[in-house]
């Protein structure tokens, strides 16, 4: 493994156990946030050796639509979140949308904007739309129909980040 890319069939597993993470453990036990930490480092390795720039923290301006998607669907998360209409977290937009944001991200990019507008109208504050409005601005005019392997991960790695990012924020 020393310095060649890893096996496809590695990078599949690691993002279909990445998703099986979000939408169904999204665990705050340790192990299972280590765990997750784990397979995005996998994640960022495999890119990496595929010649793609991966910072080690967030990115605002990274060029990618699938890393922008990623942030998206965890900023809408913290938008969800921030109008209190987050009860459960098994229910949650990332647990909803995660698996088709990072699939198919034009049909779940449209829901999930429809969604947020009512979660606007409980929050006072104007920093939800101008944290998504940077975003979508990001993102570029033409979200694809669906992802490739190496998208799916850069997803993953741009959901990590955001949420790393806004829980680092949250401690402060």
């Amino acid at each position: 493994v020393h310095g060649r890319p890893l096996p496809a069939w590695a990078i599949q597993e690691a993002v279909v156990r990445v998703r099986s993470h979000v939408v169904r453990l999204k665990a705050d036990s340790y192990s299972a946030y280590s765990y997750y930490v784990a397979l995005n480092s996998l994640l960022k390795l495999h890119l990496t050796r595929q010649g793609i720039q991966m910072s080690t923290g967030l990115c605002e301006t990274h060029p990618s639509i699938a890393y922008q998607c990623g942030r998206f669907l965890s900023a809408a998360e913290q938008v969800q979140i921030a109008s209190n209409n987050y009860k459960d977290r098994n229910t949650g937009i990332a647990q909803a949308w995660y698996g088709s944001m990072s699939a198919t991200p034009r049909a779940a990019f449209a829901a999930i904007s429809r969604s947020l507008q009512h979660y606007y109208k409980k929050i006072d504050k104007p920093w939800p739309r101008e944290k998504m409005a940077s975003i979508v601005k990001a993102m570029g005019s033409e979200i694809p129909p669906y992802f490739d392997v190496n998208q799916q991960a850069l997803f993953s790695l741009g959901y990590y980040h955001q949420s790393a990012f806004e829980k680092e924020e949250s401690q402060r």
